[in-house]
């Protein structure tokens, strides 16, 4: 019976070898992937702050436009545009802000092929969808607000692409006027907004965050425009620095493994010898 720890010993030990091993690995991964995205965040944090700092741009109205945006050309883009803002075809997408729970008024704005800064407008090409701003639960419906139900707008504001789904927004429920996710194409199927000729109106595949809206009343209170946008947290150092703490315990765990093996060897090898 003496000899069966003896046996067993030496696979234990093969076994947290391994065990450490691939904790270091493992941990190191982790923390080389978040330095990756620490210069990551960092860049598209200067891209945003350049984007949003620089002097707005007529924004993309066609669809040949808006084949070519992606998130790194387009998104946070300042730009400005002019149409009719029908208010009464609002979508109610719900949101936690600074201001607490509450809703993004979002709505439709048709716009022409040309947006002439004087004379009238061209007709109606597409509808790009306008986050006009924030509203209290008390107000999410249009109706509740004292507004024209539509008006000639010029507004200036950040080209957002679509949310995309992730674990924390559930997903749009149309049927029952439930919404958490900014996505035009959805808005547009839910609402009856008009028509070319037989033929629907295109949807942008973006929305304007909205800052200014020039013939918005002045003196109304909600929607709250202008909102900053949610900060983009940067915590990939933490994570870096708490990632390779583990592996650097994992290192100390293997060393200290190593060095315990060795002292056991040492009295074994002495007996071989005396023997």
């Amino acid at each position: 019976m003496s000899d069966t720890p003896r046996r067993k010993s030496p696979l234990a030990r093969w076994a947290m070898l391994a065990f450490f091993l691939f904790n270091i690995v493992l941990f190191s991964s982790l923390g080389i992937w978040q330095v990756q995205r620490l210069a990551w965040k960092k860049e598209l944090v200067a891209r945003i702050a350049s984007r949003t700092q620089a002097a707005p741009v007529p924004a993309p109205l066609t669809p040949t436009e808006w084949a070519a945006l992606t998130a790194d050309n387009a998104e946070y883009r300042h730009i400005t545009l002019e149409g009719q803002l029908l208010r009464d075809q609002e979508v109610a997408v719900y949101t936690n802000t600074a201001l607490g729970a509450g809703y993004w008024a979002m709505a439709p704005l048709l716009v022409g092929a040309a947006q002439p800064s004087d004379g009238p407008q061209q007709p109606a090409q597409a509808i790009v969808w306008i986050n006009r701003g924030f509203v209290p639960s008390a107000l999410r419906q249009y109706a509740q607000r004292p507004e024209a139900p539509s008006a000639q707008v010029r507004i200036t504001g950040l080209l957002r692409l679509p949310d995309k789904p992730h674990l924390f927004l559930r997903e749009n429920v149309p049927q029952e006027e439930r919404w958490y996710r900014r996505v035009p194409a959805e808005f547009s199927a839910a609402r009856p907004l008009p028509a070319a000729g037989a033929s629907s109106l295109p949807t942008a595949p973006y929305f304007v965050h909205a800052h200014t809206a020039t013939t918005e009343a002045a003196n109304a209170e909600w929607p709250r425009a202008g909102l900053p946008l949610a900060t983009l947290r940067n915590n990939h150092l933490s994570y870096a620095l708490t990632w390779f703490t583990l592996a650097l315990m994992n290192v100390a765990a293997l060393v200290f493994l190593l060095l315990a093996g060795r002292r056991q060897a040492q009295p074994a090898q002495a007996r071989q010898q005396q023997a």
